[in-house]
């Protein structure tokens, strides 16, 4: 057991690669629960399915029970006795015993046991070899990387062997292995490479997990085991001197200023998280030059006298132009650099065959084509109907939106002549957005876990697509209102390019203020759980002074939040890209404020991911996905929005000079121009670098 007090999480196992966490069958605190009956029948049904396999599919299925039937008394009587009971606690311990003994018999796995401090949960600490790593790697083509043998003068001539390429290991077990093998790179215990020669794994800790959990799926239904109860998590291990290099250089404001370490970045935390910090970085370079044009027009804005009104409006022009062609050259070099990275990472092409989500609902039976047990969905399922049903509900929640907009609105055309009526109004307004960003946010994803999403990308990209468009209204519709129709309703005040300015103000600034506070909701969950535990802990060690006081390193990393992927950081992002793209001719120091928000989102999203969540699966990535084709779609409309700012509610054109036909044709001329340039741009710029071409081929 883990006797030794926490002082760091140092002394976790250097060949330790990953944990499940069960219910404890003995936990006195559960005895009712435990004490609950089940038919035999329905215990067999459930035995069989943590097993992948059915009462129905008789090959399998009987090679299971024969295994255990013999360990198992209630599973011989499965035929003879089907009505009769056993108890939870039966089932339970039997279920975790049978996992057990397939760990290391069928899969080969190593495994050690300890109890929890307050004796509720069995800890299972999950060890690999190199040789079965090798042998399981081989089986499933697991992808590794050659070593480096270019030198920097044929780099330098040739850029596309600046990455050495991927091959599928596929090395046969003789005496010629060490050789083949050494054209592959090799890592020490902090995932860095060695130099030829020298003692090192082929696998980094991400490949290790990959290869484990893809070997335990093809055992265990992990989801089933969970709605059983008798697996409550499974998780990978923090290391702690790679996770305190990280603190040190990354995840701390004190290293605002630093180049993201994202080659570590991704070692630690796989391509799919990296990718988001890569996409970060991008964003927050490019966001630098919008920043520096918006500050030198709002200086303008405030020192400009009114006979220099012309040069100001030129300017304005120039910026929302300027904002467009910004937009789309952000879009070009963010995807040469996610292909220069998906070939750096080997990810390129990369077409992964998605396990089912663990949650997906279906009848279980045998794949016609591959041959393994899996869900197919039923005919009854009304899928297509239920993603009908979900935009409906999205669409109620739109027009909740519109009508409290309407009523903040009401309230403040009612007190038009209170001083304090914008300010009040303005605060009541990104309340609101935050308030129903929130509520609709719980409501999306029990529609989206309802609709029965077979794979995980299925799920989160219905996902990202439907909170996308409600944020969308809920974030705009009032600017847009003050922008475009309130001039004609009700006379803005003084303007309403400055009524829109202050807004958006009020918005940035209640936003920046409520991510403080939402930031400290996993670490007083982490707190609230380590509080709960250690009250019950004290009460049971005035019975028994021989449970542990202090908690392990293992114990301290399974009450922390799990990190399920960036979905909601991407989103914050996106929201915050509109702003800028859709509504900055109105309010030029809103890049700055931009600026300031995303240098310190990058620290405060590495600072949650190495401080306050477990660590994440390794997934891998390509790209960024569903994200870019959204924020596309923000900077066209930007582009419109833009021209429709400049022309229509800037004052630039005034109405005593142009006609409405006038304005409009001067709108479309102006938009057609940017959404032009954008255009352009896309055709001009190549998305894939000539670089990362030759060294595909190579």
């Amino acid at each position: 057991g883990e006797s030794a007090p926490l002082l760091s999480r140092s002394n976790i196992d250097k060949d330790l690669v990953y944990v499940l966490l069960f219910k404890d069958p003995f936990d006195e605190k559960n005895h009712d629960w435990l004490e609950k009956k089940k038919t035999i029948k329905k215990a067999v049904k459930q035995f069989l399915r943590i097993f992948k396999t059915t009462p129905s599919d008789t090959s399998k299925s009987s090679k299971v029970i024969h295994r255990f039937k013999h360990q198992i008394s209630w599973l011989s009587k499965f035929e003879t006795e089907p009505k009769s009971e056993i108890t939870n606690k039966e089932f339970l311990n039997s279920a975790i015993s049978a996992v057990l003994y397939d760990l290391e018999h069928l899969v080969g796995l190593r495994y050690s046991l300890f109890n929890s401090r307050d004796k509720d949960e069995i800890f299972c600490k999950l060890y690999a070899t190199e040789k079965w790593l090798k042998d399981k790697a081989k089986e499933i083509s697991y992808n590794l990387q050659l070593r480096d043998l270019a030198t920097p003068e044929e780099i330098e001539k040739d850029q596309f062997k600046k990455y050495p390429p991927y091959a599928d290991y596929e090395v046969e077990q003789n005496e010629y292995a060490e050789e083949i093998e050494s054209v592959f790179k090799h890592f020490d215990h902090h995932d860095n490479e060695v130099k030829q020669g020298e003692n090192g794994s082929l696998f980094m800790y991400n490949d290790k997990v990959r290869i484990v959990k893809n070997i335990l799926l093809q055992y265990f239904d992990f989801n089933q085991m969970q709605d059983y109860e008798v697996l409550n998590e499974d998780f990978c291990v923090h290391n702690e001197e790679i996770l305190a290099g990280l603190k040190k250089d990354w995840a701390r404001v004190g290293a605002l200023f630093k180049a993201q370490p994202l080659n570590r970045i991704r070692n630690y935390f796989g391509e799919k998280v990296s990718l988001y910090f890569a996409w970060m970085r991008c964003y927050n370079c490019f966001m630098i030059f919008a920043a520096v044009f918006g500050l030198a027009l709002f200086i303008l804005q405030l020192t400009l006298e009114s006979d220099q009104k012309l040069l100001l409006q030129i300017f304005t022009v120039a910026f929302s132009i300027y904002l467009s062609f910004w937009a789309a050259f952000f879009d070009q070099i963010w995807v040469r650099s996610e292909k220069n990275y998906a070939w750096q990472w080997g990810t390129i092409g990369f077409e992964q065959e998605e396990d089912q989500r663990g949650e997906f609902k279906g009848e279980f039976g045998r794949d016609e084509v591959t041959g393994l047990m899996k869900k197919h969905r039923e005919k009854s399922d009304y899928y297509k109907i239920r993603q009908l049903f979900s935009y409906s509900v999205a669409c109620v929640f739109v027009i909740c939106v519109i009508a409290a907009v309407i009523g903040i609105f009401i309230f403040r055309a009612a007190n038009k002549t209170q001083s304090w009526s914008p300010q009040v109004c303005g605060l009541l307004n990104a309340f609101q957005i935050r308030v129903m960003n929130i509520v609709y946010g719980k409501v999306a994803q029990f529609l989206n876990s309802w609709e029965n999403h077979e794979t995980e990308t299925e799920y989160n990209d219905n996902l990202a697509v439907k909170l996308f468009l409600f944020k969308f209204v809920n974030s705009y519709v009032s600017l847009f209102y003050i922008a475009f129709i309130k001039d004609y309703i009700d006379d803005c005040n003084p303007d309403c390019m400055t009524e829109l300015s202050t807004q958006l103000a009020f918005i940035f600034i209640v936003n920046l203020g409520l991510n403080v506070v939402e930031l400290g909701l996993p670490w007083f969950k982490h707190k609230l759980a380590v509080w709960k535990e250690n009250r019950k802990v004290k009460q049971m060690r005035a019975d028994d002074d021989s449970i542990r006081e202090h908690m392990g390193p293992i114990e301290s990393q399974a009450k922390y939040e799990d990190y399920e992927s960036p979905l909601d950081d991407y989103m914050e992002m996106a929201i915050q890209f509109g702003y800028v793209a859709l509504f900055c001719s109105a309010f030029p120091i809103l890049p700055l404020l931009a600026l300031i928000e995303i240098t310190l989102e990058i620290r405060v999203d590495a600072w949650k991911l190495c401080c306050l969540t477990k660590r994440p699966f390794p997934h891998r990535a390509e790209d960024i996905g569903v994200w870019r084709a959204i924020l596309v779609t923000i900077a066209y409309a930007g582009s419109i929005s833009n021209a429709a700012l400049v022309v229509f509610t800037s004052g630039i054109f005034d109405e005593e000079t142009y006609d409405k036909y006038e304005l409009l044709l001067i709108f479309i001329g102006l938009e057609h121009i940017l959404l032009f340039s954008k255009f352009i741009i896309g055709v001009i710029i190549p998305d894939i670098p000539e670089s990362v071409e030759d060294g595909q081929v190579w």
